[in-house]
């Protein structure tokens, strides 16, 4: 769900384990409370779930646009992704 991760998740995780790790805890503690079991299978997340997911995928993206161990590369696509998120 991260823009520029190609990594597999199953559907009811949010983000690989290095992503997941870089989103801060208010993030996280956010899109726990707004997970419903079941979700990913009915297709029918609530709207603070899919608000709290947006804001945890703009989080993460600004930490890898902003970081300087990241290549280049993978800074300009994460702007670029904040970009198209409006951010």
């Amino acid at each position: 769900h991260v823009d520029i991760c190609d990594r597999s998740v199953p559907p009811k995780m949010l983000f690989c384990l290095p992503h997941w790790r870089m989103t801060p805890k208010v993030n996280q503690d956010a899109i726990w409370a707004a997970y419903r079991p079941g979700q990913e299978v009915d297709k029918r997340p609530s709207r603070e779930y899919l608000t709290a997911q947006r804001e945890a995928r703009i989080a993460v993206l600004r930490r890898i646009s902003d970081s300087t161990r990241q290549t280049a590369e993978t800074r300009l696509a994460a702007t670029e992704a904040l970009a198209r998120l409006g951010r």
